[in-house]
């Protein structure tokens, strides 16, 4: 497959072949356990009756991170818009941006801190809290905000200089960051809000019913062996790693081919074809 680029997707250039591809085929609604995965706000949940009735779609994402994480997560989405608007107008049918929430990843030293501009333009760091090293490698979609939440708005709002906007930007954070939501929640109903007003519908692609109806293409999954990807690029597993991951005693954990069975990479629980084909 060849896929042209742009210098930038809201460039003056066309997008070519691609778009006499689309314009020949007509895209598939998607299932309904997608679609109960999403958060759409504001004039993002009108684009919502477009994705039922089969849109196209562009799609962005980013797993989570603190008060929304670093601003490329933002740019992100507003890119997928901009470029959805762009596509919408040469197609002549809708298409939808979707931003996907990465809620599957453990990596909670990556989403655990935030950067802001201070009033005094320094860069402050706030971070939520460590995670000890020997604790179970929790996804972000399992990982609660917790009460160290209170504290880090607190250093936020004294931190940054009064403008217009900050009495609403604080009051939306605090109602996402609550410390009984998962980090992974609070930000998809934080980027939600942000994008809202671009049309962007947001995917919980960890949600439950997100992960039954990918079940199939998980259990495919299985049989293909991580060494293939490596072609691509560096791949640091095992060779009979497979592409899945389960959650076990130990957290977030990859499957490995075990003699017509499987078990996980760091804690060696064993796992038979059919034990999986169940958990799917």
């Amino acid at each position: 497959m060849t896929v042209q680029i742009d210098v930038t997707p809201v460039g003056a250039a066309s997008i070519g072949p691609a778009l006499a591809t689309a314009r020949a085929r007509q895209p598939t609604p998607p299932a309904g356990g997608i679609l109960e995965a999403t958060i759409a706000l504001g004039p993002a949940a009108a684009r919502l009756e477009a994705l039922r009735s089969g849109a196209y779609v562009v799609t962005t994402g980013q797993q989570p991170g603190l008060l929304g994480g670093p601003l490329y997560g933002l740019y992100k989405g507003l890119a997928a818009a901009a470029l959805a608007a762009r596509l919408e107008s040469e197609l002549a049918q809708p298409v939808v941006p979707v931003f996907w929430v990465a809620g599957d990843d453990h990596d909670f030293r990556e989403a655990n801190h935030a950067a802001v501009l201070s009033t005094e333009s320094d860069l402050l760091e706030l971070v939520l809290r460590e995670r000890p090293h020997d604790a179970a490698q929790l996804t972000l979609a399992q990982e609660l905000v917790g009460d160290e939440i209170s504290a880090v708005l607190t250093s936020l709002a004294e931190a940054t200089p009064e403008t217009e906007f900050k009495e609403g930007i604080l009051s939306t954070l605090g109602r996402c960051y609550q410390p009984d939501a998962t980090l992974a929640d609070a930000y998809a109903n934080w980027m939600a809000a942000l994008l809202a007003r671009a049309g962007v519908v947001v995917f919980r692609a960890y949600a439950r019913s997100a992960k039954a109806t990918a079940a199939p293409l998980l259990l495919q999954a299985l049989e293909r062996r991580a060494h293939r990807l490596a072609a691509s690029g560096p791949v640091p597993t095992p060779q009979d790693a497979t592409l899945v991951m389960v959650d076990s005693r130990l957290g977030r954990d990859r499957l490995i081919e075990d003699d017509g069975a499987y078990h996980t990479r760091r804690s060696q629980e064993r796992w038979t074809t059919g034990a999986l084909e169940t958990l799917a």
